[in-house]
């Protein structure tokens, strides 16, 4: 089951890898055309295929994590909330946004 699991996570890498070379190669190679890439619209059978295989390979994962650490992930979420709420309300996004700081 664990080596099924592992081919499964390999040919969904490889997929995602040939849809983005895909794209990649289709567009002019600047920053704003790779960036603006991710809103492509998958075809609906890689998409089907991947999402079914990333469900599996979560499941896999789920099955196979003991409890202890389930609940250390959960308590977890909490805390990278707080840090996401924190980072908006200091407004570091908007401080990335504006590009490098010189020395």
């Amino acid at each position: 089951l664990i080596a099924l699991l592992v081919v499964l996570a390999l040919l969904v890498v490889l997929v995602t890898l040939m849809v983005v070379l895909v794209a990649m190669n289709s567009q002019p190679h600047d920053e704003a055309a790779l960036l603006s890439d991710w809103s492509a619209v998958l075809p609906w059978p890689v998409f089907t295929a991947r999402n079914g295989l990333a469900e599996l390979l979560r499941a896999g994962a789920d099955a196979l994590t003991p409890p202890p650490i389930k609940m250390l992930e959960l308590t977890m979420g909490f805390h990278h909330t707080t840090l996401v709420h924190l980072a908006q309300k200091l407004k570091i996004p908007d401080m990335l946004a504006e590009g490098p700081l010189s020395a």
